[in-house]
């Protein structure tokens, strides 16, 4: 079994004000989201040794929702 305690995640996130319009989120997200398919990048996380995941809002949510579930497991 995998030890718990390194199936942590480092996560960014970048936030608007909340009158953003849906359009406007959309876009920024798939343009975030598209970084993923940047040569550049991809060359530079290679040669530092990160691995790099770029997704959605969806992943942070979920991501969340399991270290806190890891945390709650290793606190109680």
């Amino acid at each position: 079994m995998r030890d718990p305690k390194f199936a942590y995640t480092i996560s960014f996130g970048l936030f608007a004000p909340l009158q953003t319009a849906p359009a406007m989120s959309a876009r920024l997200t798939a343009a975030l989201v598209g970084m993923k398919d940047d040569r550049s990048l991809q060359a530079q996380a290679r040669l530092a040794q990160i691995p790099v995941q770029l997704e959605g809002p969806g992943a942070v949510v979920e991501t969340i929702a399991r270290d806190r579930r890891i945390a709650a497991g290793l606190a109680g």
